[in-house]
């Protein structure tokens, strides 16, 4: 898919109050090599490939008056699916969240586009969520969540993903990123100045790659797809969380010497598996 983004609107200052700081790799206190029909199943797996990863993001929203293609939740958990088919991005849905300042958020007419730039980390790791973001309010029940991203991860380290947030300091990260060789499934448990890894694993994951996040009471399962179709699940596990917010983000980090990459992530639809939009782009 051609990427002509048609609008970008910068954004003047943070869109909420986030930290500020926190990169680095997940052994800052608590470290463990940290969802439906599947055709691999792949829970808890220790991993053999461990590489540094962070994230941050940054984002700018713009403004430009077409109707968003949105549908409102039919179920309890309050999340609502978009495939960012407008020109604007729906403010009564989306909050964007820039910490760093230097993000920008467009839409391109079938895709959310979220951008940083290079030099800085944009990650949402322990000591502070840095990571560009666009947050929608969601209740705390059982859903599930698919998002499908566009973008490519070649450089390292350039990572996209889902949110998960009890708060900016309080959240659980389900995303994937690259090293410039390889890309990794990746997630953990952030609270405050903590992080738990849950999965950090090399999958053969290219653009076009599809992200899944089901919650049931405590229980966390993380799938993949390469397709759409065919699922494989990369980890479950359980963590309590009081959730008030789900979203999606773009981010960076640099690493061993590396300055952190440029990186925008193209988010084709967010959907609640529950309601998704049908068709989509209709």
């Amino acid at each position: 898919m051609l990427l002509a983004i048609a609008v970008v609107i910068p954004v003047a200052g943070n869109a909420q109050a986030a930290d500020t700081t926190g990169v680095g790799a997940p052994t800052t206190a608590a470290t463990a090599a940290d969802p439906l029909t599947t055709t691999t199943t792949i829970a808890d797996l220790p991993s053999s490939n461990t590489v540094d990863n962070h994230y941050q993001q940054q984002v700018a929203p713009e403004s430009v008056s077409v109707p968003q293609t949105t549908l409102p939740a039919s179920d309890v958990s309050g999340v609502v699916s978009d495939d960012f088919s407008g020109s604007v991005l729906d403010s009564s849905v989306w909050s964007v969240v820039d910490p760093v300042g230097d993000g920008s958020v467009g839409l391109t007419g079938t895709q959310l586009a979220l951008s940083v730039g290079g030099g800085v980390s944009h990650d949402p790791w322990s000591g502070g969520d840095t990571a560009l973001r666009v947050m929608q309010a969601a209740n705390d029940t059982d859903f599930g969540i698919e998002v499908k991203f566009e973008s490519g991860l070649t450089q390292g380290y350039q990572g996209q993903g889902l949110l998960v947030e009890e708060s900016s300091g309080r959240f659980v990260r389900f995303d994937v990123f690259g090293d410039g060789r390889s890309v990794y499934v990746y997630s953990a448990f952030v609270d405050g100045s903590s992080a738990v890894t849950k999965v950090n694993q090399k999958v053969g994951l290219s653009a076009p790659m599809w992200l899944r996040v089901t919650r049931s009471g405590d229980t966390w399962t993380y799938a993949t797809s390469s397709d759409g179709s065919a699922w494989t699940v990369r980890v479950s596990f359980s963590q309590a969380l009081v959730v008030s917010q789900v979203g999606v983000f773009a981010g960076n980090f640099g690493s061993g010497g590396s300055p952190a990459p440029a990186h925008t992530a193209l988010v084709d639809y967010f959907f609640n598996t529950a309601s998704p939009i049908i068709p989509e782009d209709g």
